[in-house]
């Protein structure tokens, strides 16, 4: 081997070995910034579930079944990751402490936020989400007598102010007025009242996985509504107020 040979040869083992340095701390770099926030820095954080954000922040909502005290809305700063409020365990949060959230929503145009209180059945308003000094409120509680507990999951906002909610334990759809107040029942089992018969759209072997997530489309004429227990999608037909126009089959399984 040439002596030339032979410095091109360690010179390229050189850079193998930079070159490999380089790329394991390249990956430890994206691990590291897929970790946004985590219980080891934030303690309360567990099981998080409800996620939304603006420009300046996000926002996730705890889960907590395990502790059910112990549920929390942690206020991230969207750029830096660091926390810059806490929601819940202080003096009048309870509803927030109390709640298994899951669905997590910011209202269009405000900087309101809402909740879903899985566990106590309510969809929450929170004014000042940011601030030291959040005003919480019941913005609809979803009906008792039902199958399950009432099981706030998803939301989605109509362009008109109307709030689309999902009940995942009870197979039921509800939507709540701009004001907030009683929820109508839009889609349920039959004979449970609601305006639709889901026609066994949203039937599942145990109760809390339908429907679960919801969006409308971009024109506000379909809402899509995630049918967790049989791996579908079920897409519903809206009118311009942003009510559900038909049942089944103007509805259809995707």
């Amino acid at each position: 081997m040439t002596r030339r040979r032979a410095l091109q040869c360690g010179a390229a083992s050189v850079l193998a070995t930079v070159g490999t340095r380089h790329m394991a701390q390249a990956r430890r770099r994206r691990r590291q910034q897929q970790i946004f926030a985590s219980s080891r820095d934030v303690p309360l954080l567990q099981l998080p579930e409800g996620i939304t954000a603006t420009e300046t922040h996000v926002f996730v909502g705890t889960y907590n079944y395990l502790n059910p005290g112990d549920n929390r809305i942690f206020v991230f700063d969207a750029n830096t990751g660091e926390l810059q409020n806490t929601i819940g365990g202080k003096p009048g949060q309870k509803f927030v402490s109390s709640g298994a959230l899951l669905g997590l929503s910011m209202q269009p145009g405000t900087q309101d936020l809402y909740a879903n209180a899985n566990q106590t059945g309510n969809v929450l308003r929170i004014r000042h989400p940011v601030s030291e000094d959040p005003h919480i409120s019941v913005y609809s509680s979803f009906p008792s007598g039902t199958e399950s507990p009432p099981g706030p999951e998803d939301m989605a906002w109509h362009r008109n102010g109307w709030l689309y909610a999902s009940d995942s334990n009870n197979r039921r759809l509800y939507a709540i007025p701009p004001d907030g107040g009683d929820p109508v029942l839009m889609v349920g089992p039959k004979g449970s009242g609601a305006r639709f018969s889901d026609q066994d759209l949203f039937a599942q072997p145990e109760p809390g996985f339908a429907p679960n997530g919801l969006v409308f489309s971009l024109d506000f004429r379909t809402l899509f509504a995630a049918n967790t227990d049989t791996d579908a999608i079920i897409a519903m037909e809206v009118d311009g107020d942003g009510m559900l126009t038909g049942p089944f089959p103007s509805w259809r399984r995707m």
